[in-house]
Parts: structure tokens; C-alpha cells; sequence
């Protein structure tokens, strides 16, 4: 598995020119301008004024959001590129290899410590078409990291586009002498699957996810996810971090409440089931949020204990796509014990032009000073 390393003195930005672009926090009727302008990027079937509903509605139950902006000190008022920034629950720990070689640790690292911190995700950038082209995206996005950092979190994470700017004028990705980071994972379409005749449901008791069970999985999500760090943590020692964002209620929710309005706007049939659990033990589990506005079905969650889960799941997800003809996308994280070589075998599959990139902090604690290096795990599109 790779892991990513960026000394802990050289994890800093380098040095940007002077500059009189500056940041600023868009005020309620900027906030609202810029989504008016930006609709064209990611309103898809929306009105405007429908897609501004959908990204507020999303935002009530989304911890801690902003919308940032890039300006000129000299003339604060025009907007030059502008992000939304979110606040997530993230989780890390260091690599115990020398300690379980001086037997002070089980040698699976189950007791292992795992620390919580803050994080944050930059989305949905944006340049107004008149002003792409002159390095303000790539402008904001390295002083909103400065920003991150300043602030103590743990990493800030982002999407990249391969090969060149986006339709939304967004830089592709920034690269490690910026700081940032490709994660060891891939954003891709699921066209199609192998071997779905192989499919055994004899045995598995399936259940569909809602409001009402929602917690119970992420629950197991968060047993799954730190055991994983765990796993990791037996492979390296302690000048490595390994660490991951936190799949929360208040994640699903954001999809939901985004789904039930669109449905509203669009006359479309509001879904009953928002991903499956097998077994009541939640032995594996799928969890997707419906983008009806871009025509997309997104894996948000997937944990499989076998093949034989890992495909009654895939298919339960290509069948409420093909119901509401909405693209099946999904992400590949080649660190979390849920996912396997073999799985992704018995897909058919699309890579999408996206690129998670993330920016690791180093904790400030006097305890984790030695770190120097980076493992991510895990990834959700949430």
C-alpha cells in the first residue's frame, strides 16, 4: 500500500507571491449570488432558484458550513473564484509497529489509540467565466489550506480533475509541493458486472435502510472504520499517521433532505430505501444518496464481509439506479478491509475524471510530533 511522504517541516505551502487577493466569507446575498451563477455547473434540471433551495436544504443538516470567497483588496466587492468549505468528524492514530515489537501493544493493534479531530472538505469551486484562466482557484484553494491549518485540523480534502481545468474553471490536481496529496483511491461508473449469475441470496436476510435504522449502521460503519485504522496501524511506526473521515448521521441526512426536495420539484416518486444491511447483525451493509437534479445515484457507504454479499449489494444499488435511470457512481479505496482486489474484478466500470486529493495536518500535541509521513483510509463521498 502506498504511503505518502511529506516531511513534517516541509508539510507547508510554498511560499505564495505577494498578493492583494485576499479571503473573505460570503456574506447571505453573496452566498446566494454565487449559486445563481455556479447553477449552470451543477443545477443540472434545476431552476435556479431550486437548485439554491436544494444547497440550503443539504446545508441545514450538514455540520459547520461555509461559502469562501477570493477578492481583490482593492476592490473587495467583486467576487473573483469562490468554494463552499465543510466541517467533518475525522479520526487518526499513529502506526504501533514498534511498539508490538517491544510487546507493548496485541499484535493486531486492537488496543491501539484512536484520537478524534476536526476536518474539512472544500467543494463545489467555482471562477466566474471572465476571470478563469489567471490562477484563482489554485489561489484560493492554497490560502483556504492555510487557512485549515491554522485552525488545527487534522487534513482538509478536496476533488481534483484529471487532465486540465474543469467546465467550473477549477485547477486540476495542485500536486505534493503544494501540499496536497492523491489519495489511494478512484472515483468511477459502475456500467455493468460479471458473474452476476453466481448470485446466492439463500440465507441473508436483507434489510433496507431508512430514517428509522439509519443509526444502526453507522454505528457499525464506525466499528468497521476505526477497526481499519487499526489494521493499518500494525503495518508502520509511529512517524506515520493513519487517518480517515467519519461517516455520520448527519451525512445520510444531508442526501435525504436533498432527495425528498428534488422529488418535490421534479414529480419523481420519493425512494423508500437509501442502501441495504444484511443480516441483523449488519455484516455488510451499502449505503447511496439520489442526485435526481445530475441524474446520479452516488455510493456514499460499502462494507462487504464476503463476494457473495459484495454482489447482492452491487446489485441492489444497479437496480435502484436502472429504476430511477440514474447513473451508479462509486469510489475505490484499495486500504478499507470492506473492499478487495476481487470485487472490483466483477465490475464493469468507467473512471471518472475526479481525483481525491487530500492536505494531512500534523496534530499539534507535544505526542505526535515525530509524524513525517501520511496513510489515508477509507474514503466516503460524503
Amino acid at each position: 500500500m502506498t504511503i505518502h511522504r511529506i516531511p513534517l517541516i516541509g508539510n507547508t505551502l510554498a511560499k505564495l507571491p505577494t498578493t492583494d487577493l485576499v479571503l473573505r466569507r460570503a456574506n447571505f446575498h453573496e452566498n446566494r449570488q454565487i449559486k445563481f451563477d455556479n447553477h449552470k455547473e451543477w443545477g443540472g434540471s434545476l431552476s435556479k432558484e431550486q437548485y439554491y433551495e436544494k444547497c440550503l436544504a443539504g446545508n441545514n443538516v450538514k455540520v459547520i458550513h461555509t461559502t469562501w470567497t477570493l477578492v481583490d483588496k482593492k476592490d473587495s466587492q467583486e467576487i473573483l473564484s469562490s468554494c463552499d468549505l465543510y466541517t467533518e468528524d475525522s479520526i487518526y492514530t499513529l502506526g504501533c509497529k514498534d511498539k508490538i515489537l517491544n510487546n507493548s501493544l496485541s499484535n493486531n493493534g486492537s488496543n491501539c489509540t484512536i484520537k478524534s479531530m476536526k476536518s474539512q472538505s472544500i467543494s463545489n469551486v467555482y471562477v466566474n467565466p471572465k476571470h478563469r484562466g489567471k490562477g484563482y482557484a489554485s489561489t484560493m484553494i492554497q490560502l483556504l489550506r492555510e487557512n485549515i491549518q491554522s485552525k488545527q485540523r487534522l487534513f482538509c480534502d478536496t476533488l481534483s480533475i484529471k487532465g486540465g481545468s474543469g467546465s467550473n474553471g477549477s485547477k486540476q490536481f495542485f500536486g505534493v509541493k503544494q501540499g496536497w496529496i492523491k489519495m489511494n483511491s478512484t472515483f468511477f461508473k459502475v456500467i455493468g458486472t460479471n458473474d452476476i449469475d453466481g448470485l446466492n441470496t439463500n440465507g441473508s436476510d436483507i434489510h433496507a435502510i431508512n430514517n428509522y435504522n439509519i443509526s444502526s449502521v453507522v454505528e457499525k460503519d464506525y466499528i468497521n472504520t476505526t477497526n481499519d485504522l487499526k489494521r493499518e496501524s500494525i503495518e508502520y511506526d509511529n512517524s506515520t499517521m493513519i487517518f480517515t473521515k467519519l461517516f455520520k448521521v448527519e451525512n445520510y441526512h444531508f442526501h435525504y433532505v436533498q432527495s425528498k426536495l428534488l422529488c418535490k420539484y421534479l414529480n419523481i416518486k420519493q425512494p423508500t430505501a437509501f442502501g441495504y444491511y444484511i443480516d441483523n447483525d449488519i455484516s455488510s451493509y451499502i449505503i447511496w444518496g439520489h442526485d435526481f437534479s445530475l441524474n446520479k445515484l452516488y455510493i456514499l457507504k460499502f462494507y462487504a464481509l464476503n463476494m457473495n454479499h459484495f454482489k447482492i449489494l452491487i446489485e441492489k444499488a444497479r437496480q435502484e439506479s436502472a429504476n430511477y435511470k440514474l447513473d451508479l457512481i462509486m469510489n475505490w479505496s484499495d486500504s478499507c478491509s470492506g473492499y478487495r482486489a476481487e470485487y472490483l474484478a466483477s465490475l464493469l466500470i468507467e473512471e471518472s475524471d475526479f481525483i481525491p486529493t487530500v492536505s494531512p495536518f500534523s496534530p499539534a500535541s507535544s505526542s505526535d510530533s515525530t509524524i513525517s509521513k501520511f496513510k489515508w483510509i477509507n474514503i466516503n463521498l460524503a
